[in-house]
This record gives structure tokens, C-alpha cells and sequence, in this order.
């Protein structure tokens, strides 16, 4: 079907029920960011594959929203589907609520449907607070599924225990969590995010290719820990593993009864209304006393422990490594062998599947090259996609999943003559990233107050790039992860030793390139002083940075001396892993400028 007669045929079954607006989000019933194929809904109806966005479908008009990082892969992808993209992040944006409030600016009642499974409770509120000049009616149904015909089942792979990886055991996560529940007075704690289960669990699985968890339920009460997943997942070792830690089975759709079976109008249920569906909120009794809190497994797990910080660490040499080899490769093939983006990515990857521990690529390579660049999230295909020349930047963001760790980085190589400009916007972008690592910041200092030092060369290039400058990655999880960013959001979450994140800025220019430099950083504890304890960031990344587009006159003594300083890091941390030739090369690529 092409996306035309998709949003047709669902207009027609909204008409059926009387429906005025039905809502598509990216989400599945976990509020995942990367979601299984069953669940990719909003990529089904509007064939926009961006990673982030929401549809809208009416009986007239048909609008998809996503953020500044896809405006122009959104005009690409839509263009004839009768779905108009909006961005969100942009001076005076069309929201979704100003594009509804004038469809219906002549109802006094409007009906909005949605599948209930993958709506939070947080977003079914949004919505009624955004739109309280009408009265709203919600009919929580999955119409997509009836129009989906060929529609993937749901994943089911084999579940695998990870208690070796990390210093705390499965009883004394779920212990913390108690007492967490202990201080809000909680019966019942609702855990839905498929990777906060994973690490109270200490298991892995492979439902979502990119992204090492299982689609599951899980709640925690005062003397149970219930479990609600496909049982086929769970071998003979790992149900055992179940048992000695009490962990009782459930199916995975049991969920909802179980919450109307166990809970009474007498208990207090604690959950996360961002993270809730409304399916599982409606299930709960109605007097029962809810309590509403952010999800404190968010902050626990950010925090890596001494294990996780060890084998993370070992993560990233190994990673290093790889981009090293990598970089030798196609310094050796430009120019001699037709080389396409598509080739990069998977010569990546192949290289990745020699080194021990490696599970899957943390997030699909995004190979970019010259203006496909300016896309942040472009994708190559077979079908589309670049050939590679001497000449311009290739921008490479990758990232491996080890037993040890989760992998992100950023390099933007420079693959022959150059231009002014070019050379010129990535000596801004290093400065940005060189700028914010190497500031000591105050203990409670939020990654927020920290986003403006990487913009500030940017800025006084009067360049900005629409997206965070850096975000949360897990321990063997999720290449994303929460609550730590480095945004313009305001986002109230301090930085904290243990915790390791990346650090991004970059430069976007349409039909022209995008350039960006990326390594993870663990906050780490400085020096205490009269004016309180200062943290510093320690690169747990070791690639060399390109140095042949530097424009040095722009640099600072104390720039260049902050990069001599890492690539002497660099050469010294992955010289015992190289050969003598890959030495020779690395020296290099790493000597003083």
C-alpha cells in the first residue's frame, strides 16, 4: 500500500467510529526511543523512517512532527504522501495543539483516538491540558493494526543473564527500589522501560536489534517481584536464575489483568506517568492511592558503578581500536576502489564482529558524505546513496554494543581539497568540543548551564545546530539514555561522578556538509575547595581527531594543547593493540600540531 491509501483506509475506519483526529507516536507500549518492527506504526502510515516524530491524521489533512535534527529528511520522505512535516524545535513553530486548535476552531467537542498501549499517561494529559477550550473524548484503539495486514509479530529472543557485568545483584536493585518505595509509602512499583528492567534484573535480550533488552513488564511490590513476559524467551538457566532471586513469571499480556487482580482500592501504586501507558493506568482501581514520581531507576542507572565504569572503558578501547583500523582502511581504498557510504558502514561493522564481546551495533552507522552530512540522521540505502571521492568530508557516527559496554562515537574525516568554509566550520565545532571538556564545573551543575560552552565558538561563527550537544549512554543498554543531557532544555538533573555522556556539537549547512566531533565522558570527581567540590570530564574515547582541516590560527594555546594532550593519550592507550605498521600510522595521525 502506498501511504495514500493507508491514511485513506484509516480515515475510513475513523469515520466508522466517529473519530476526528487519531494520534500516531514513534513509541511502543515501553516509550522506547528505538522501538521493534511491530511497533513502528508512525513509519508504517507515513513512510518518514526519522527516529522521533507523531502523526496526525483528520478526515481532511495529515501532519507529521519531529524535531530540527529531520527537517530535511521530513520534506524528502513526505513529499506526495499528502502528509505535511512541521518542525518542532524552530523559531514560532506550528505545534500540534495551534494546528488542532484551528481544524476544529468551530467544534466545541473533539474525538481523539490513539492505542492505548502506546500513549503515556503523560501524553494523554498533555493533550487535555493543551486543548482545554474543548471538550475532548478519548477512544483508546489501535486502528492501524486493523489496515496493517502484514504486520510483524511481536520479537521473541532468548533473554540472557549480565550479573557478572556489574557490582550490584538483582536482590539489592530491587532492594533500593523498596526503599524507594518505603519513603512514598508504596504497595506497588510499575516499571514498564524495557531497559530499566534489564539493569533491575541484571539480564540482557536482543527484541530490539540495536538496543540489548526484552520486551517485557515488571513490578515490584512490598514481597513480590513480578515478571510479565513471552515465556518462550526464558531457557532453563535463566528461569532458574528467576527462582533463587524470586522472581515469579507472568505472561507478557497479562499485565493489565494482573494490575485489576492484585491492586485494591486500599493500596498506593507508584509509577511514572511518562513511562506509564495509559492502558496500565486505566487498569489500576480508581481509589487506589497513586502515587506519581519521576522513575528512580532513571537516576540509579546513569550512575555507573566501579564494574560498569571498568568494563565500559574496556568497551571503548576496543571500539577505538576498531575506528583506528577503520580509518587505515579507507585511507588505503579512497581513490583506488569505488567506495559508497553503504560500504563505510559495513566494513565498520565487519570489524566489530572480530572483537570478543561484541553483541550488535549500538545504533544503525550513519556514513554521511559531503551534504548528506547536513541531515543529522541521514541513512543511506542501496538504492540511494553517495560515492565517495577524494574531495569534501565524510562524517561517521557509530557505535558497537560489547558484553562490556555501549559504544558512540563521532568522527568527520576530511577526504581530499577542502574548502575555506569547510575547514574553517570544523575548526568551530572542535573548539565547541574542546571549549566544554575541558571546563571543571561546579558540583550541581547541570548539563544545561554547560550546553552554551560548546555552542559559543559556534555561536561566534553565527552558526547553531538544532539538537542537544550530548546525552546519557548505558552500561551494555540503550545508546540514549537518561536523565543527564546536554541541551538547551532545561533539564533540573545535575552532572555526577559515574555518570558518561557523550559530548557532540557540530555544524549543519543544507546542500553543503555537516561536520561533527564526538567522544563519551565520565564525570569524575576534581578537587574540593573552599568554594566547593569541582567535577572535570575524563575521555573514555581514543580516536584521533582529524587534524588536516585545522584552521590554527583559530585555535588557542590551550586548545592545541588540550588536543596534543589527547592524542598523546590516544597513542599510548591503543599502541598495545596495534600492529607496528597500524603504530607507525597512528603516530601520525596523533603527532603535536
Amino acid at each position: 500500500m502506498k501511504v495514500i491509501e493507508k491514511v485513506t483506509a484509516l480515515r475510513k475506519l475513523m469515520s466508522d467510529k466517529k473519530i476526528d483526529v487519531f494520534y500516531i507516536p514513534s513509541s511502543d507500549p515501553h516509550q522506547s526511543e528505538y522501538v521493534a518492527d511491530r511497533w513502528k506504526s508512525r513509519k508504517w502510515i507515513s513512510g518518514f523512517t526519522g527516529s522521533a516524530g507523531t502523526v496526525l491524521v483528520t478526515k481532511d489533512d495529515a501532519g507529521l512532527w519531529t524535531d530540527g535534527r529531520y527537517d530535511i529528511q521530513a520534506d524528502n520522505e513526505l513529499k506526495g504522501s499528502g502528509i505535511l512535516p512541521y518542525i518542532t524545535n524552530t523559531p514560532n513553530p506550528v505545534t500540534v495543539y495551534d494546528w488542532l486548535k484551528i481544524k476544529f476552531s468551530s467544534k466545541k467537542e473533539i474525538k481523539i483516538g490513539f492505542d492505548g498501549k502506546v500513549m503515556s499517561v503523560s501524553q494523554v494529559r498533555e493533550i487535555e491540558n493543551s486543548l482545554k477550550e474543548f471538550k475532548i473524548k478519548f477512544i483508546k484503539e489501535d486502528l492501524v493494526d486493523k489496515i496493517w495486514k502484514d504486520r510483524p509479530e511481536a520479537p521473541c529472543s532468548k533473554i540472557s543473564t549480565h550479573e557478572k557485568y556489574a557490582k550490584m545483584s538483582l536482590l539489592e536493585k530491587v532492594k533500593t527500589i523498596r526503599e524507594k518505595m518505603a519513603l512514598e509509602k508504596a504497595d506497588h512499583f510499575i516499571e514498564s522501560s524495557l531497559d530499566n528492567i534489564a539493569w533491575i534484573l541484571n539480564i540482557r535480550g536482543r527484541d530490539i536489534p540495536i538496543s540489548p533488552v526484552s520486551v517485557s513488564h515488571l513490578i515490584v511490590s512490598k514481597d513480590k517481584i513480578s515478571y510479565f513476559v513471552d515465556k518462550r524467551k526464558v531457557d532453563k538457566k535463566v528461569m532458574d536464575y528467576f527462582k533463587v532471586n524470586g522472581v515469579d513469571l507472568y505472561d507478557y499480556e497479562a499485565i493489565n489483568s494482573f494490575i485489576k487482580k492484585e491492586m485494591n482500592n486500599k493500596c498506593a501504586v507508584m509509577f511514572d506517568p511518562s513511562r506509564t501507558s495509559k492502558e496500565a493506568y486505566d487498569s489500576i482501581p480508581e481509589k487506589a492511592a497513586m502515587i506519581e514520581k519521576t522513575d528512580p531507576v532513571i537516576l540509579l542507572k546513569s550512575i555507573k558503578d566501579p564494574v560498569e565504569i571498568r568494563n565500559m572503558k574496556k568497551a571503548l578501547i576496543i571500539d577505538s581500536v576498531v575506528l583506528v583500523k577503520f580509518q587505515i582502511w579507507l585511507e588505503k581504498n579512497l581513490g583506488r576502489k569505488k567506495l559508497s557510504e553503504l560500504d563505510v558502514s559495513e566494513y565498520i561493522t565487519k570489524l566489530r564482529k572480530d572483537q570478543t564481546g561484541y553483541v550488535a551495533d549500538s545504533f544503525n552507522t550513519i556514513t554521511a558524505y559531503k551534504e548528506n552530512a547536513a541531515m543529522m540522521h541521514y541513512a543511506p540505502t542501496k538504492e540511494k546513496q553517495a560515492v565517495l571521492k577524494p574531495e569534501g568530508f565524510l562524517l561517521v557516527d557509530t557505535g558497537g554494543n560489547y558484553l562490556e559496554g555501549t559504544t558512540d562515537t563521532t568522527r568527520t574525516y576530511s577526504l581530499g581539497k577542502l574548502s575555506r568554509e569547510e575547514r574553517k566550520d570544523y575548526t568551530l565545532v572542535l573548539k565547541g568540543h574542546i571549549n566544554l571538556v575541558s571546563t571543571k564545573f561546579l558540583k550541581g551543575t547541570t548539563g544545561y548551564a554547560l550546553d552554551v560552552l560548546a555552542r559559543q565558538p559556534i555561536w561566534n561563527g553565527m552558526y547553531d545546530y538544532k539538537c542537544g550537544t550530548g546525552h546519557g549512554v548505558g552500561s551494555f543498554l540503550n545508546v540514549h539514555e537518561g536523565p543527564q543531557s546536554i541541551s538547551q532544555r532545561m533539564i533540573n538533573v545535575p552532572l555526577e561522578p559515574g555518570m558518561i555522556t557523550t559530548v557532540e556539537p557540530g555544524i549543519y549547512k543544507k546542500d553543503k556538509h555537516g561536520i561533527r566531533i564526538e567522544n563519551m565522558y565520565l564525570t569524575r570527581n576534581y578537587r574540593n575547595t573552599p568554594s566547593g567540590e569541582f567535577y572535570s570530564m575524563e575521555s573514555l574515547t581514543y580516536v584521533p581527531i582529524d587534524t588536516k582541516p585545522i584552521v590554527k590560527s583559530l585555535m588557542t594555546i590551550s586548545e592545541l594543547k588540550w588536543l596534543n594532550l589527547y592524542h598523546s593519550a590516544v597513542l599510548k592507550k591503543l599502541s598495545p593493540y596495534l600492529t607496528k605498521a597500524e603504530i607507525k600510522w597512528l603516530r601520525s595521525k596523533t603527532a603535536k600540531i
